[in-house]
């Protein structure tokens, strides 16, 4: 078990959190706390929390969830910590131990397998789903949709991803796009090599 624990501790970068000394500098500059004010949708109030669960404190790490996954990760916070917490650092290495720990539901995996080692890999795939969005937007389907709202009524905010998803170019165009873009080497100006072996060690003239 306490092997467990450091390892826990090592995973969620446990030493980083006990620079945070708890003085409430970050409340004013986070989105999450101005909005919930509560304590736990803060950087120190989940700090605290990520400290509590790499003591053993709070052994649930269901608990961690509703306020890291809530947090925008703008990092407002460490401009405004006096003592250098590395936020960002914290929550990342948090997140990354709930995704490993959580067991996903049977629909999640085979979606998540089917995106990642079937589509996304796949440029036919994603040529054909382009294809299919151009088609969306231009036949007026997406209006016709918006109108209706009935992706309000899916899961995992469709609705709102449809929104910001980006206009599609049309097949024709995408099939005169080049498959590979060549890498062109270029050399830098003789005058600029001079340059940057001057300002690593030699004096420059004037």
């Amino acid at each position: 078990m306490i092997q467990d624990l450091e390892q826990l501790k090592k995973d969620l970068k446990y030493e980083k959190t006990t620079s945070c000394v708890q003085c409430g500098y970050c409340l004013p500059v986070c989105p999450t706390y101005a909005t919930k004010r509560k304590e736990t949708h803060s950087p120190r109030g989940r700090i605290n929390l990520i400290k509590m669960v790499g003591e053993g404190r709070i052994t649930d790490l269901s608990v961690l969830e509703e306020p890291l996954n809530i947090c925008l990760a703008c990092r407002a916070c460490e401009t405004a910590c006096p003592t250098g917490v590395q936020y960002g650092e914290i929550l990342e290495a948090a997140r990354s131990v709930i995704s490993r720990n959580k067991e996903a539901s049977l629909p999640e995996r085979i979606l998540k397998n089917t995106l990642l080692n079937k589509i996304i890999p796949n440029p036919k795939a994603m040529s054909q789903i382009g294809n299919a969005l151009w088609f969306y937007e231009k036949s007026g389907l997406q209006k016709v949709v918006r109108k209706s709202k009935i992706l309000n009524i899916f899961p995992a905010h469709l609705g709102t991803f449809e929104r910001i998803i980006p206009y599609a170019i049309s097949p024709k165009e995408r099939a005169s796009l080049p498959k590979r873009l060549k890498i062109k080497e270029s050399r830098l100006p003789e005058s600029s090599i001079n340059t940057s072996k001057h300002n690593n060690g030699e004096s420059m003239k004037i």
